[in-house]
């Protein structure tokens, strides 16, 4: 696969497919081995080089497999194996298949499930997976890419799943810009065929895939700089509680439930909230309950809370949901421990969505 510095992620048309003779899928993972810069091994002095091959992405996935033992050295092989398996992002068809395998390594959630930890990875290019068939009645299908951030390439791949031999079935690509410029087109008569972009603005580029010669399933996936994030919340849009004591605490059984709905593709979920009033007392948030702080809590589970201890800051919800995903919010909150007010009390509590 391709690294992000030639031309976004894509997968190189020399890389090995499967099935093996003995009809097992392979490869087993994508990892980056196109043109890649490493240490020259002979030569007088300090030389690099620039290779492509397994001899560029065995090493990649080397590297992770030895962090991944040292963050948990009780893994096996086999373990290592199927960690990096279910962690890769899927390309291609979904579940693994003979051109990418369980998709693309992805070191960081790799290491990550190994370790058990918790955090958030860097940020790359999004990537969009479109399937489509052409014939002699179905001629051309147009495939939209809303570019959002241009500082990413746009990487294509191009798949002729019938494929038999060169140029049967022979489609091609062509690639235009927000103002309908052609910038990129690929007419070789493999089975693979690739586009890559350097976007000079954001906006909604299309890629035009069409038939030449033959008929058959295609299936393209794209790398861009694209995030096309939308979420919706399943409520009522009020939180009740009823009548509360003064210092008490809503128990778990009350604790109010709210749905976060993933509508399209997959997300980081953060949640904030503002001052809790009744209309006449503003109370601080805080840890302990006392006579003008509010101790006002959320929880994924209805298991683990988190105590909201400052207006307007973004804590983490939930981590990589995917798209269609659901995720619920409890509630609950105590009292003041010398404030008592009979009026409903009201805050603004705000799900903002991020790009993995």
């Amino acid at each position: 696969m391709a690294d992000l510095g030639h031309g976004g992620f894509f997968q190189a048309s020399f890389s090995s497919r499967g099935p093996t003779a003995d009809n097992r899928i392979k490869p087993d993972i994508s990892a980056p081995g196109y043109q890649i810069m490493a240490a020259k091994a002979k030569g007088p002095g300090n030389q690099y080089t620039e290779k492509n091959g397994t001899s560029m992405s065995s090493p990649f996935v080397a590297g992770v497999a030895a962090l991944m033992r040292q963050a948990n050295p009780a893994l096996s092989a086999a373990d290592i194996k199927d960690t990096m398996m279910s962690t890769a992002r899927d390309w291609g068809s979904s579940g693994t298949d003979i051109d990418y395998g369980a998709g693309r390594l992805d070191g960081y959630h790799a290491i990550r499930a190994a370790a058990a930890a918790f955090g958030r990875t860097v940020s790359t290019p999004k990537h969009i997976y479109r399937a489509g068939t052409l014939s002699a009645t179905v001629t051309e299908e147009w495939w939209d890419i809303d570019v959002t951030d241009n500082s990413y390439p746009i990487g294509i791949t191009m798949i002729m799943q019938n494929w038999i031999s060169a140029a049967d079935p022979d489609f091609d690509m062509t690639l235009f810009d927000p103002g309908n410029n052609q910038v990129g087109s690929a007419t070789g008569t493999e089975r693979q065929e690739t586009i890559t972009h350097q976007p000079a603005q954001t906006g909604t580029y299309r890629l035009r895939v069409y038939r030449f010669d033959g008929a058959g399933d295609y299936s393209v996936d794209i790398s861009a700089g694209t995030h096309v994030i939308s979420i919706s919340l399943d409520t009522d849009g009020a939180i009740p509680f009823g009548t509360m004591g003064v210092g008490e605490t809503t128990t778990t059984g009350e604790a109010e439930r709210e749905v976060v709905r993933i509508d399209a593709d997959p997300a980081h979920l953060d949640i904030r909230t503002s001052l809790f009033s009744d209309g006449g007392n503003d109370w601080a948030l805080g840890s302990t309950s006392g006579s003008d702080i509010v101790k006002w809590e959320f929880s994924p589970d209805n298991l683990e809370w988190t105590t909201f201890l400052a207006e307007n800051t973004n804590y983490p919800l939930a981590d990589e949901l995917a798209s269609s995903a659901q995720q619920a919010i409890y509630f609950r909150f105590t009292m003041p421990s010398a404030s008592s007010s009979g009026q409903d009390h009201t805050t603004q509590v705000t799900v903002t969505a991020t790009a993995p």
